[in-house]
């Protein structure tokens, strides 16, 4: 007879710890490319008006948010795979379901907020 896998639920000291870890990288390049695009503003007079040049807002504000982005579409991936996230799998907690197997992208798509039925959240 199988017995039951116990998945201990991680303290929310290590499951916050981790979804800093998980989410410093992407907001960090998107907080340095938005700070050059806004250091690029240029402000010239053209017939009596001030015009603004925010196209380096607009082009290194699109790249920092497509490159967060893919890091999301990677971090659902890793996890909904093998339900280990770079920062879990470095504080050792993962995201399992009861069953003690991996969860599926689509049932933890939006564990965070609420979980799906069947899925613990450790």
């Amino acid at each position: 007879m199988p017995s039951k896998l116990e998945v201990v639920p991680a303290p929310a000291g290590k499951r916050l710890g981790a979804a800093v870890l998980d989410w410093l990288p992407p907001v960090t390049v998107l907080t340095i490319l938005l700070a050059i695009g806004f250091a690029g503003i240029t402000k010239t007079q053209s017939g009596g008006f001030i015009v603004y040049d925010t196209s380096s807002v607009v082009l290194f504000g699109g790249i920092g948010a497509g490159l967060t982005l893919v890091y999301l579409v990677v971090l659902a991936t890793l996890e909904g795979r093998s339900g280990v996230t770079p920062a879990t799998a470095s504080w050792a907690s993962a995201a399992r379901m009861l069953t003690a197997t991996p969860l599926a992208v689509a049932r933890c798509s939006c564990a965070a907020s609420s979980p799906a039925p069947g899925c613990s959240w450790p």
